[in-house]
Parts: C-alpha cells; structure tokens; sequence
C-alpha cells in the first residue's frame, strides 16, 4: 500500500472546516442545519448537516478540482491501477453517459452488449451514437444470461470496421463475467477502444478470490458504483481511465455535461472514506466475506427445495468467473418463482432481496453483511421450505425476445414526434421510448426499434401503454 493511501484529504478538509465554527451566508439553505425541519435535525444530528457544504475555500471544486478532492481522486485512481479517476455524485448512470459523450457521436457506431443497462441506451441518446448489439450467451441448464462470447464478439468488429468503441458489462446482475482480459486484448486488436459498465464490481480490486478488474484487464474506460458493493453513500460512484486514453480533459468534460454544478460534499466525502477503508482493510474484509458467503452458499443448499449457484454450476464460452459474494438462488423445484420468493421473505420475514428475475433471486453479501443477517434468511428459507409447495417452476430467468430491428438512430427517434397508443396497437411501429423493467434496467425496447409481436406478448401485462413515433 502506498503510504498516502491511509489518508483521506477531502474528509479532513471538512472536519478541519467544521471545527473552525465560522459564519456563512452562502448555499446550502439550511446553514449547517440552523435553518433546517427540527425533525431532521433531530433524527440526523449536525454533524451531518454541517457536512453538507458547498465548494467554500479549502474544499475545492469537483468541476475543475486542484486542491484537495484532486487528492482524493488520484488516491482512488492509484487505488485501482487507473491513470485517473472522476468523482461522480450522480450514480454510475452518470459515468456510463459521460463515456459515450467522450467516445461517441453523430452518427458514430458503438458495439453494445444487449444486456446492458438503460443509463447506455441513455448515454446513445445524448451522444447521437448509432448501437450495433452482440448477443451475450445464455446457459441452457440455469437459464443464466452469460457474457459475450469471444467469437460472437469478434464476428461483429468483423462486420462493423467504423465502430468506434465496445461497451461490455462486468459482471452482470446475477455476478457473472465473461473473459474480459480476452475481450479488452480482442477489441484492441481491431483498434476499438473498451468502455465497461463494472458497477457491480468495484469491489474486485481487493481480493485475488474475486474476478478481475476492468482496469487491471486493460480496459480504457470504466464505471463503478461505490455504493453497491463497497460503504460509500448511495449515488456515489467513480469514473476510471485507463493508461490507454490519453485525453483527460475530454472525458472531465464529459463528466460535467451529466452532472450537477452543486455536487454533495457527503457523497464525495463518503467516497473519499470508502477508499481508504479499501485501500487500509480490503483484503481482510473480502476475505471474511467471501467466507461468509461460501458458508451461505452451503447452508442454502442443505435446505430441501433450495439450490444456491456457484461457479461450478455454469458454463459456457460467454462464461469466465463468477462474484461468489452473489447468491444467486433459486426455489423452483417448491414450485416457486424469483418473485413469489421475494414476496415471501419481504412479507413474513421483512427479508429484502437485490432482485427477483425469473426462477431466481439475487442477493448481495457485503462487509456489511451481519451473522444476525445471514442466519435470519437461513431460517426463513429453512420455513419457507417446510410449508411443502408443489410443482416446479422452470429454470429461467424471463429471456428476453428476439432482437428487434432497429429502423431509426435512438437520437432521432427521442426527438421525433410521437404518440401514445395502446400496446396491442403498438405491433410494427418504432418505439420513441425505452421500455427496461428495473430492476435489473436491461431495455426490452429502444427509441428506434421496431415493436415485434414477441416483444408484444412480453410486455403484456407489464404495461398498458407505449410511445410510438408518429409517421
């Protein structure tokens, strides 16, 4: 660990701040909590309140950041092996966007995974960019969407010379990740640069036992959601570049095309704190959760009725490594699906899960993650198993139909006038909207794809009306 690395400048400067006691006639409204609901500042306390600052002097500026949260940044990026590294206050979201802004354009193709998140299709509006989607592989035997696989991957940079760059997405939402150093080295053969959605995988850096990082797989660029995995505030994420890319400007100021001039300095700050707790205990952490939840996974499987996925249970060439600290569940053989399943623990047990998709529901271990936690859904399965339902629900997670074809730029069709029509009426016109179930947010349509009688019958009873382009 480098030496600077138990620091956290942006975090000291606000205490030191704080501690100084001074007026101040400037944003936030509430003033340090003074002028604030006494019911939130009973249930939050002043110290958060006074931690909700604004770009005052010795706390400098995310936008054009030379002080302290610059630090911070580069403490981050040295962190994850990057060249730099952006602060986001705006999500993950943010900096999928801010990606394509900095890589795409008018007219410009970008090789996009069809089970990415909504924030690209966004991201392709905003940019002007024109998708060309690869499948990723799906294992017959669990239903599991996969990633792209090598070959599937090459055949489209074949077909697609004036690509300009490859978005993939690492790991998905079940923690599955395809053979990124293999398709990072493969797309810079073809001389495309590589955009990764690694939301779900900020954690990876930290322990040899977990799949390997978008950067240290060479990617270019790579959004992370501190949040999800890691002890930063929720809508904190960071924005990584790699030692490929070279044009730092234009990626900060892609950044600030999507994200807010006022930026929260609790956010930032969280940010901040996460990576030194990462930088100073990382391995251990990891390690004490990865063992968690290989106990998990053992336990769940002891349950009749009840099967727990690890690595050894998929397979496929889209395939390389998988998050264990995932558990991704499944109680089809009692005849239930992801959603009854949810309902079940939400309602008699106030157990939450991550997400419900098909046959499966996914659920998240974290250092936060408690005994108290992990034994109260073991024993809620372990009821759940005894109340003897019958049948079997098919292995699934609710695949998506075939892909449509796209007869307008996502851009165009956003901006094309458009009405509401019922979804029955909707067959063979072009969507002017994104339709993405959420979670996990993967678009079933986008502005300018043609609505297919599949796509029809899988939306119905999802929704009741779509937007269409008018002519």
């Amino acid at each position: 660990m480098a030496k600077n690395q138990g620091k956290a400048p942006l975090w000291e400067a606000i205490r030191k701040h704080i501690a100084k006691r001074g007026t101040g006639f400037h944003t936030p409204g509430h003033q340090g909590g003074r002028g604030i609901d006494l019911e939130v500042k009973d249930f939050w306390g002043l110290n958060v309140l006074q931690s909700d600052l604004t770009e005052v002097p010795g706390l400098d500026s995310l936008d054009m950041a030379q002080g302290v949260i610059r630090e911070a940044q580069q403490l981050a990026a040295e962190l994850h092996g990057a060249r730099g590294t952006h602060f986001l206050v705006n999500g993950t979201s943010a900096g999928i966007m801010a990606m394509s802004l900095a890589v795409g354009g008018p007219g410009k193709v970008m090789v996009v995974p069809r089970n990415c998140h909504v924030s690209v299709i966004r991201g392709l509006i905003l940019s002007g960019s024109k998708p060309v989607f690869v499948e990723s592989e799906v294992d017959k035997d669990t239903g599991l969407v996969l990633g792209v696989a090598l070959a599937a991957l090459e055949e489209v940079l074949a077909r697609n010379s004036e690509a300009e760059a490859v978005l993939l997405v690492h790991p998905n939402y079940f923690g599955v990740c395809g053979p990124l150093e293999e398709q990072v080295g493969l797309c810079h053969r073809y001389g495309k640069r590589v955009l990764v959605d690694e939301a779900h995988g900020s954690h990876f850096s930290f322990h040899p036992g977990l799949p390997v990082s978008a950067m240290e797989a060479g990617a270019d660029l790579c959004a992370q959601s501190y949040h999800k995995t890691l002890s930063s505030l929720t809508q904190s994420s960071l924005l990584h570049w790699g030692e490929r890319w070279t044009d730092e400007e234009r990626i900060k100021g892609a950044v600030a095309m999507v994200q807010s001039t006022s930026p929260s300095y609790l956010l930032m700050a969280s940010l901040d704190l996460a990576r030194r707790q990462m930088a100073l205990y990382g391995y251990e952490l990891w390690e004490n959760t990865l063992a968690r939840a290989a106990w998990l996974r053992e336990e769940i499987n002891k349950i009749k009725g009840f099967r727990c996925l690890s690595r050894e249970d998929v397979y496929g060439s889209g395939f390389a490594q998988m998050d264990e600290t995932r558990l991704v569940v499944t109680g089809a053989s009692l005849g239930l699906s992801g959603s009854q399943l949810a309902d079940m623990l939400r309602e008699s047990y106030t157990i939450n899960v991550e997400m419900a998709q098909g046959a499966y529901i996914v659920l998240i271990i974290t250092p936060g993650t408690g005994e108290g936690q992990s034994r109260a859904l073991l024993t809620a399965l372990a009821q759940i198993s005894l109340q003897g339902q019958t049948g079997r629900y098919p292995l699934t997670i609710g695949s998506l139909p075939p892909l449509p074809l796209l007869r307008m730029n996502p851009r165009e069709a956003w901006f094309a006038r458009h009405r509401l029509v019922s979804l029955g009426d909707s067959i063979g016109r072009v969507a002017a909207q994104t339709v993405a179930p959420c979670p996990p947010g993967i678009p079933v349509l986008i502005p300018g794809e043609e609505i297919s009688p599949e796509i029809g019958a899988y939306l119905t009873g999802l929704v009741d009306t779509i937007n269409i382009v008018d002519g």
